[in-house]
């Protein structure tokens, strides 16, 4: 008999990978003729580049950048050439009819540079976290000449609306009073950048555990309960007029979106 082991990680518990092999060596020990297949997932969270870049026989690039809580980290992407990306995984990234088959694209996983795995439990603050490593890692990526960017924006330990991400690519965004809005925590009435810039290649957000906003727009946060998850404790916020992650039930806060 042969098994396909499809596994996505087990937080802060197993990766995928881990999380295949143990399921494959128990099998092999129970049925020493069977034939184990592991297969590695990714929802867009923890192991996302890696195991996409593996897959489409990519490569990785290791990049330092700002961790959650401002600590330079070890983190990095893929670069995946197009022609390696199957059919329908390429019509997927709805990329330009005249994109080549040459043409570089990168996978970058908010979670390496960004996420909740990085953090102890007792480091778990979503008013202090912030998304500036992501920024930091898109930016490496157009340096290595990406033509696209694939993002998965899973594993997050952030609740920013991705205003750090926004600054690492040269975007201020300003509060109600027109001050600029520094991480990590964004204040209620935060609106557009003071000025245009170009933006990045081709950004398409991956499959992720909570809705994620749109690549034109910050948008609110994701719903309470994953607040909880990220560290946060029912508590007043810094600003009294911005709902305070982590209270209430698990349904999506009021906040307004701006767009960028």
């Amino acid at each position: 008999m042969r098994v396909l082991i499809a596994c996505d990680k087990f937080k802060d518990a197993l990766t995928a990978p881990q999380a295949c092999g143990v399921i494959a060596d128990a099998l092999r020990t129970a049925h020493p003729d069977w034939v184990a297949d592991p297969c590695p997932l990714a929802d867009g969270g923890e192991g996302f580049a890696d195991i996409l870049t593996r897959a489409a026989g990519g490569r990785h690039i290791p990049v330092t950048v700002t961790g959650p809580r401002g600590a330079p980290i070890n983190a990095g992407f893929g670069l995946v050439t197009l022609a390696q990306i199957p059919v329908a995984a390429r019509t997927l990234l709805d990329l330009p009819a005249s994109t080549p088959a040459t043409a570089t694209i990168a996978v970058i996983e908010m979670a390496a540079a960004s996420g909740l795995a990085l953090l102890a439990p007792e480091d778990r603050d979503p008013w202090q976290t912030t998304t500036i490593g992501t920024g930091e890692l898109i930016r490496a990526a157009v340096a290595h000449g990406a033509a696209a960017i694939l993002l998965g924006v899973g594993g997050s330990a952030t609740n920013d609306l991705g205003l750090g991400a926004l600054n690492a690519l040269g975007l201020d965004c300003l509060d109600a009073a027109g001050e600029k809005v520094s991480p990590p925590s964004p204040p209620a009435g935060t609106r557009s950048p003071s000025s245009p810039v170009r933006p990045p290649p081709a950004c398409r957000p991956s499959a992720s555990p909570a809705t994620s906003p749109t690549p034109c727009s910050v948008s609110a946060a994701p719903p309470r309960c994953m607040d909880r998850r990220r560290g946060s404790a029912p508590r007043t916020s810094p600003d009294s007029t911005v709902p305070a992650p982590g209270s209430g039930s698990c349904s999506a806060p009021t906040a307004a979106s701006t767009t960028i």
